[in-house]
């Protein structure tokens, strides 16, 4: 049944269905992602930037650590006659779809921050056909789909309930930042030494070490941000664009940019994403304090006064 959907898609793919689909797909990629995160943790609320990056980050952790746990094929790996389309977003194994996964995460995540009813349909609709390209593309078997759908809503909808509980507890959340920073690194001191390219979960590993990265800088970022930094997202819309344009760069210069100079080799793939995590959450903000924009003393970020998001 699975199996003849697929092939209901590439007997009746054009040029156009396949552009569309990449591109709809793409709603579900990390550029994505951190477009939209940045911007609402430097502009619009840390509290909710972080709640959001936090549930993300962990829900996709948890998809590539069930993925290595049931280790499917994708279809275009043992079905003959479908081609597999934007391979490149493909990596690992199938079950349950990240793509998914990811995008019923963050849309669902970004209707709760918002608290609009009407933006949990849009989530649902957007994370919907996120999973329909995945199908359409060959890279996804319905069911994986189905089951990134389910996984990733549940577990959205009940980490941002204890989140919304619980962040506003400074004690909690520094807590809550160590445990998780520790687990990460933990995590990290496994998977690296595994992850070498003739390993059979070889691309697995490479994503959660990435996932890893990622969580572990957020986290030893957001902990040190409140204790040294603390800034305000107020400003004019002028220093809010230079500040969501400055940081991005930056951030997008660590991840990518300093691949061109550093070795192939995990270390250096967690030196990319925890620094591009640290960047984004505690030094670009620590340095944007310091820096003036006008006569008046006005600098790219403010320090928020009383400690209160």
């Amino acid at each position: 049944m699975s199996g003849s959907i697929i092939l209901y898609f590439q007997e009746h793919a054009n040029s156009f269905l396949d552009l569309l689909m990449q591109g709809i797909t793409m709603a579900g990629e990390q550029m994505v992602f951190i477009a939209v995160i940045t911007f609402i943790i430097w502009n619009i609320s840390k509290r909710s930037g972080y709640m959001l990056t936090y549930t993300l980050m962990t829900s996709s952790i948890l998809n590539g650590l069930l993925k290595l746990i049931v280790h499917s094929p994708r279809p275009f790996q043992v079905l003959e006659g479908i081609e597999g389309k934007r391979l490149s977003t493909a990596e690992g194994y199938s079950f349950p779809s990240g793509h998914t996964q990811g995008a019923v995460t963050f849309y669902t995540g970004v209707a709760l921050c918002l608290k609009k009813r009407r933006y949990m349909a849009a989530a649902v609709i957007i994370a919907g056909l996120v999973g329909l390209s995945r199908v359409y593309l060959g890279v996804h078997w319905p069911i994986d789909v189905i089951g990134g759908f389910t996984i990733g809503l549940l577990y959205t909808l009940v980490m941002f309930t204890l989140l919304e509980r619980l962040i506003d507890d400074p004690i909690f959340r520094q807590r809550l930042n160590l445990i998780t920073a520790g687990i990460s690194a933990a995590g990290l001191l496994v998977l690296i030494p595994l992850a070498s390219g003739d390993s059979v979960h070889y691309e697995q590993y490479h994503s959660l070490i990435k996932l890893l990265s990622i969580t572990g800088g957020f986290t030893i970022a957001s902990f040190f941000e409140e204790r040294q930094v603390h800034y305000d997202t107020a400003g004019s819309l002028m220093i809010k664009l230079l500040r969501y344009v400055i940081g991005l760069a930056g951030a997008l210069l660590i991840m990518y940019g300093f691949k061109l100079i550093l070795p192939t080799h995990e270390i250096s793939t967690v030196i990319r994403y925890a620094g591009a995590a640290l960047w984004a959450f505690y030094l670009y903000p620590l340095i944007g304090i310091r820096i003036r924009m006008d006569s008046d003393g006005t600098t790219l970020f403010t320090v928020l006064t009383p400690p209160n998001d």
